[in-house]
């Protein structure tokens, strides 16, 4: 009898330690389970940054856009006005009217014609300054100077006539994306422009 007894506490001890075995698993299977939560958390909550921070470089992209597009619908009046002209232009001032580049003030909302509370936007970057002028208003657009020749405009500068360059402009916007994140650019800009 004394065997058939020690039999039965050997099988006794082996189901308590399958038990504890069994435990001890699926309490790691936990604990991974929720370490790969917490990963696919953190994951989507890197994803939604660097989705709100692309936002916000492409709001400020669509600034530069819109500052290249008034220039070029200004070439015209521009080129009639010399260099003067060029120097002091400013689609950020509000001499003579409103000023036509958006300010952080009055933002410029981008995609439908109803712009919601969380639209993507841009503005001008309000530390635009002057580099030789420290004193000087803020300015989305600023004239910089001359540049290269225009490629195939090189002949009449040597035939006597007007000489056509790159009139060089510095760009100062804001990106703003919905999540609050904010992109400043700065971009240089070329236009074809004849200098006597």
């Amino acid at each position: 009898m004394r065997k058939t007894t020690v039999r039965h506490d050997e099988r006794r001890d082996q189901r308590g330690a399958a038990l504890l075995v069994t435990v001890l698993l699926l309490t790691l299977m936990g604990i991974i389970g929720m370490a790969s939560i917490d990963t696919v958390r953190r994951d989507r909550q890197v994803a939604g940054y660097e989705s709100r921070a692309q936002t916000a470089l492409y709001a400020g992209e669509a600034g530069v856009a819109f500052a290249l597009g008034l220039i070029r619908r200004d070439a015209q009046t521009l080129a009639q006005g010399g260099v003067g002209a060029l120097a002091s232009y400013n689609p950020s001032s509000s001499a003579g009217g409103t000023p036509e580049f958006p300010s952080i003030a009055n933002p410029r909302a981008l995609g439908n014609d109803f712009p919601a509370p969380g639209s993507p936007s841009f503005f001008m970057d309000p530390d635009a300054e002057n580099p030789k002028d420290s004193g000087a208003a803020p300015q989305a657009v600023r004239y910089l100077g001359r540049g290269q020749p225009c490629s195939g405009w090189i002949m009449s500068a040597s035939a006597g006539g007007v000489q056509w360059a790159n009139a060089l402009w510095d760009i100062r916007v804001s990106g703003d994306s919905p999540g609050g994140n904010n992109v400043d650019i700065q971009a240089v800009g070329a236009n074809c422009h004849p200098y006597n």
